[in-house]
């Protein structure tokens, strides 16, 4: 892009020839966003040397000085191209496990990040857990939980609880071991956690939210 004035000094058109490939289209759209007046030239084999190769050298000639066109601008949208597609009656997302905020919001799409704020010990936590076990239950959705201030150990148990409406983590409070085992025939299959003796920082979470999703995660 620094060269562009000075190529702009010599030459009137500027005609991309990548190669007909996938990354050879891709580096085109790449080039044409830095210069949006550059054409690209669509030529009869991969590339020239094939053209060359398959005695198609005159046609790959006519594809670069004759034929090359601007390309579609795929950042605008027309909007005879939405009318039937938007036709598509409105409908509630994935249900929230408080109904009041599930009307509210008209229920959770997937593809949107959802934030939680508030100070510390006002129930974040809860709220999460409980989110992870309504996902889990009510709509079958796998769920990759990383709470590095917390054991993996309690975070189950805490999980396991929600489920089962008992606790799990009070010594103050009786073990429920049927009701334990019936929440974790929900859990085994469905929740996910961070190997927390691992560093959790964002780079390498990232990663790991990427193999959560190839996993069938859902919920993040």
């Amino acid at each position: 892009v620094k060269h562009l004035p000075e190529i702009r000094k010599t030459f009137k058109e500027i005609v991309l020839v990548f190669d007909m490939d996938e990354p050879g289209k891709k580096a085109a759209e790449d080039v044409v966003k830095q210069i949006p007046d550059a054409l690209i030239a669509t030529l009869p084999a991969k590339d020239a040397n094939e053209c060359l190769i398959q005695g198609r050298s005159k046609a790959c000639y006519n594809a670069c000085q004759f034929n090359a066109a601007k390309p579609k601008n795929t950042r605008l949208v027309s909007a005879n191209e939405l009318h039937e597609v938007s036709k598509e009656h409105a409908a509630f997302g994935v249900s929230w496990p408080w109904k009041h905020i599930t009307d509210a919001t008209r229920g959770i799409r997937l593809g949107e990040t959802i934030y939680l704020g508030a100070g510390q010990k006002q129930g974040k936590s809860e709220v999460v857990n409980t989110l992870a076990a309504h996902f889990m239950r009510e709509h079958g959705w796998k769920v990759f939980l990383c709470k590095p201030e917390e054991s993996n150990k309690k975070t189950y148990k805490l999980v396991a609880g929600k489920l089962a409406g008992k606790f799990f983590h009070d010594p103050n409070k009786p073990f429920d071991d049927a009701a334990y085992d019936k929440a974790g025939e929900v859990i085994k299959d469905h929740l996910y956690m961070l190997n927390l003796y691992q560093h959790v920082g964002w780079e390498s979470l990232k990663v790991d939210i990427r193999q959560a999703a190839q996993e069938g995660c859902k919920a993040i």
